[in-house]
């Protein structure tokens, strides 16, 4: 089992809404993006992670980037919601994204956590790319991600478990 499935494997079995925050951060012609370490095949997502109690979500956003890249960050700008929900095997997987404009770092990008890489990907390729949720890679194509405020992923309510 690969890190993403074990991740979704424990987050769908919680049964909790996750509260995340997630970036847009761009230099040159391209975003940045990540993706588990153990599976070449994975999808990309971008980066951000969990709210921890007590914090911001402008707070995590920094934290996210000091811990899992080593590098400092202006105050990131907040731009939209993301409702995204999605079946993991037979389950269902329920987030509340925050997304965040950040501007890139000076230095380059490094991951210091063994189980992420960093790529930055280049818009060019963005449309064809396994970017999730679908629904923000879609918006940064088509421009309206400058603004939108709540974006949904949609979703399957009538989905069976032997379907996956």
């Amino acid at each position: 089992m690969t890190s993403q499935d074990s991740f979704f494997e424990k987050i769908t079995a919680a049964q909790i809404t996750r509260v995340s925050v997630r970036s847009l951060c761009f230099r040159g012609e391209c975003v940045l993006v990540q993706r588990p370490s153990d599976d070449d095949t994975a999808n990309f997502a971008f980066p951000g992670g969990r709210l921890e109690y007590g914090e911001s979500l402008s707070e995590r956003v920094r934290a996210e980037y000091q811990e899992e890249m080593g590098v400092s960050i202006e105050p990131p700008q907040f731009l939209f919601v993301v409702e995204n929900r999605f079946w993991h095997r037979d389950k269902i997987y329920h987030g509340v994204e925050h997304y965040f404009l950040v501007q890139p770092p000076l230095t380059s990008i490094v991951s210091q956590e063994p189980h992420i890489v960093f790529h930055w990907l280049p818009l060019a390729e963005l449309a064809d790319a396994d970017l999730r949720p679908t629904v923000v890679r879609d918006s940064i194509c088509d421009g309206s991600w400058r603004t939108a405020r709540l974006l949904s992923v949609p979703f399957n309510e009538t989905h069976s478990p032997r379907s996956v």
